[in-house]
């Protein structure tokens, strides 16, 4: 026999080490090929999650490869490996092997082992595996997730005088960023993160904690408060967003010509509408003179206004001079309007006016005392020539 070589084929379940054939289990095999795949899956799915993760996936797969195909080149080797010399360099790569399937040591390869030691092993070593790779996918996406601006550049906000304005700036993926805000039309610091750095306290940020949203509030919003904002992170160089804020006034108008010229026991009807607003008005009040008339229902006067408060209507009936005056509509959010109403007791009929007529009613009243005046200019100078 000594002068006889014997050939032997390794299978996958063999090891050849210093010259000896060692059995594996083939639910070590098996766990160690399960290893190599859920590795290369892992890093597969980080792949697809950030393209910035490439180059390191890249290099990870190409170990992991090299792993794979160093056990298929360890079989291989352990085919050529009668020969003696092969089989030591066999032996170093498939001792390695077993190790990364958690059987470091000599006897973890013997065949006496029990499988219920093999799938423990075989379990810790998986969830090990596990926890590394979604450590790494964190690791990858804190380093390469890259901040921006979830709300659009130039977007425009219409406000109303008197209101409040909040100017939007979502900021994803901020990290160590600040973020301030900047009116463009001076370049005044409004803001630095949630501080108020200018003297106007009109101007403050609201946000909640561990909020992705910076807010400009701007209180009790003036005309000169429209223009151009900038929302702006102190990233390297700083980025920024520009929102636009336009400011509306909002008015009361009178239906109507300014002076209304009625006659007793008529009925008095003025109507007021608010334009131009944005948010409804909390109230519409009339006014005669200085005096809110809303309620004064015992006096004749009946209000009704419409659920929206954009638009009143006051009612007399049986009206007298003591009805005579200035009427104001007055809302809480825009620019009041008046109205002077004139209740004549009938001495000069041509002067009383229905509806739209009276601005010529009044032309020609005043054309009538400019002749008078001329006249008796006249007739003054023709007396002093005698």
């Amino acid at each position: 026999m000594a002068g006889n070589r014997i050939n032997i084929v390794p299978t996958p379940s063999m090891v050849i080490t210093s010259g000896t054939v060692t059995s594996v289990p083939a639910n070590v095999i098996q766990t160690r090929n399960n290893l190599i795949r859920l590795d290369q899956h892992a890093l597969e799915l980080a792949n697809s999650a950030s393209p910035f993760a490439t180059a390191t996936s890249t290099a990870t797969s190409s170990a992991a490869s090299s792993q794979s195909g160093g056990t298929s080149s360890g079989g291989g080797s352990s085919s050529s490996s009668a020969s003696g010399v092969s089989s030591s360099s066999s032996s170093g790569s498939s001792s390695s092997k077993i190790k990364s399937a958690n059987l470091s040591g000599g006897d973890r390869g013997s065949s006496g082992k029990s499988s219920g030691a093999s799938k423990g092993g075989t379990s810790s070593e998986a969830e090990s595996t596990v926890n590394r790779v979604e450590g790494e996918f964190r690791e990858i996406e804190g380093n390469f997730s890259k901040m921006f601006f979830e709300t659009d550049n130039l977007t425009t906000i219409s406000s109303q005088v008197g209101s409040i304005a909040v100017l939007p700036c979502v900021v994803r993926n901020i990290g160590e960023g600040v973020v301030s805000w900047i009116r463009r039309k001076d370049y005044h610091l409004l803001t630095i993160g949630v501080t108020t750095y200018s003297s106007d306290e009109r101007f403050n940020i609201i946000r909640s904690e561990d909020s992705e949203e910076w807010p400009l509030q701007i209180k009790y919003v003036q005309l000169r408060d429209a223009g151009l904002y900038e929302c702006q992170v102190s990233t390297h160089p700083p980025t920024s967003i520009f929102v636009q804020l336009d400011v509306v006034e909002a008015k009361a108008e009178i239906f109507g010509p300014s002076d209304k010229y009625l006659k007793p026991g008529s009925t008095l009807r003025l109507t007021c509408r608010v334009v131009q607003s944005n948010e409804p008005p909390l109230y519409i009040f009339w006014y005669h003179n200085n005096r809110m008339i809303n309620y004064d229902v015992h006096l004749g006067v009946n209000v009704s206004t419409e659920a929206d408060n954009r638009f009143s209507e006051l009612v007399i009936t049986h009206s007298n001079t003591l009805n005579s005056g200035n009427y104001s509509c007055v809302s809480n959010n825009a620019v009041a309007a008046s109205t002077y109403v004139h209740i004549l007791n009938g001495e000069n009929p041509a002067a009383m006016q229905h509806g739209d007529h009276g601005n010529g009613v009044l032309v020609g009243t005043h054309l009538h005392l400019l002749v008078t005046v001329v006249t008796y200019q006249i007739i003054n100078l023709l007396l002093c020539a005698h």
